[in-house]
């Protein structure tokens, strides 16, 4: 069984304009022909499919490094793992039989959902202002895939999904960013609405139909037919560029006219993270956020914005499950108590005797 903890990496990392963006992914949507979609599908229908693409992977040596596995071999921790590292969605974790995932230590950048919405949902991610990269690799698993399996397609309309918002490229290109400067300033709903006449939509951490926590948002293309992958990845980067600007005119704003409620609200989150007996992840992630944005503003030079970013994905709840051994047998206190004296031991090891420069 593969071990989770070395795939998922681009939520613990950085890479290009890591100050505002977190991760780069690309997702594409494939079904296979004479298949059932599986919206309409029976269970043994679903597990057709999986045993007719884990044949394939058998098959071929190019494949041999993909692990397709069945979601209901899987723990319940391990599903919620996979769910919080972003390799699958809440929805698809929902089910069970058949539906499978395909992971690769040597790929750990790649993901595919096997009877999620399609046939096959393939992931790819790079750490940062990567979409190019994403691409790449998404678009090399899609075409070593597809030289073994039958996809459905249409010279008129391109891949065909169960959904018709995905016809055609069947691709959804999306970018992580960290937009505390812009919330704070009241202005990410204006954005959000010009946005949206751009044909781009904003996601909540964990995708589609998730709330926004720790001023984390997913800014993806909502158009996949009548526009080239190129042409999607090339608008997206271009937004993606004007946020980032915004971002951090907005920061120094903040700075200039709002310096001391700044300084106020970075100390009190510093205050209530170190001393909390108990905390819930969405008013943890709140107040990290803060300190994030301290560490991005030079206030909190003594703290590093990497080691920052990767505790504020490891105190969700199935990391911490990890962390410590144990279940907490639905105890929300039990897990506050822990996620509580986690924060509080790291945030005092990333200090290193420094406080916040005023």
């Amino acid at each position: 069984m593969i071990r989770f903890k070395s795939i998922g990496y681009w939520t613990e990392a950085e890479g290009v304009e890591s100050d505002v963006v977190i991760s780069s992914r690309v997702r594409v949507a494939r079904n296979l022909a004479n298949f059932v979609f599986p919206h309409r599908a029976s269970e043994a229908q679903l597990m057709e499919v999986c045993d007719f693409i884990s044949k394939a992977l058998r098959k071929n040596d190019e494949l041999k490094d993909l692990d397709l596995i069945l979601l209901e071999e899987l723990l319940p921790q391990e599903r919620d793992m996979l769910v919080e590292k972003h390799l699958i969605s809440p929805v698809f974790d929902e089910g069970e039989k058949g539906r499978a995932v395909i992971l690769s230590e040597k790929r750990s950048n790649l993901c595919v959902m096997i009877n999620e919405e399609d046939h096959l949902r393939i992931h790819a991610f790079s750490l940062g202002f990567q979409l190019k990269n994403a691409w790449k690799i998404a678009n090399e698993a899609d075409d070593i895939l597809s030289s073994h399996l039958p996809y459905a397609f249409s010279k008129r309309w391109g891949y065909l999904t169960e959904c018709p918002t995905n016809i055609g490229t069947a691709m959804r290109a999306s970018i992580m960013m960290h937009l505390p400067a812009l919330t704070i300033n009241d202005e990410i709903e204006l954005l959000f609405s010009n946005l949206s006449d751009s044909g781009i939509t904003i996601r909540g951490l964990f995708g589609e139909g998730t709330d926004i926590a720790g001023n984390f948002y997913q800014i993806s293309n909502q158009v996949t037919l009548g526009k080239s992958e190129s042409e999607i990845i090339s608008n997206l980067e271009t937004v993606s560029k004007s946020i980032i600007k915004k971002e951090r005119s907005a920061r120094q704003l903040l700075l200039k006219e709002e310096k001391i409620k700044l300084l106020d609200e970075i100390s009190r989150s510093w205050g209530i993270l170190t001393h909390a007996k108990l905390i819930s992840f969405e008013e943890a992630i709140d107040y990290l956020s803060m300190l994030r944005l301290g560490i991005d503003l030079k206030i909190l030079p003594h703290l590093s914005r990497k080691k920052m970013t990767k505790l504020m994905m490891s105190i969700r709840s199935a990391h911490l499950r990890d962390l410590v051994g144990e279940d907490f047998n639905e105890d929300s206190e039990a897990e506050d108590k822990v996620r509580a004296e986690l924060i509080k031991r790291e945030l005092f090891k990333l200090r290193e005797g420094g406080g916040i420069n005023v």
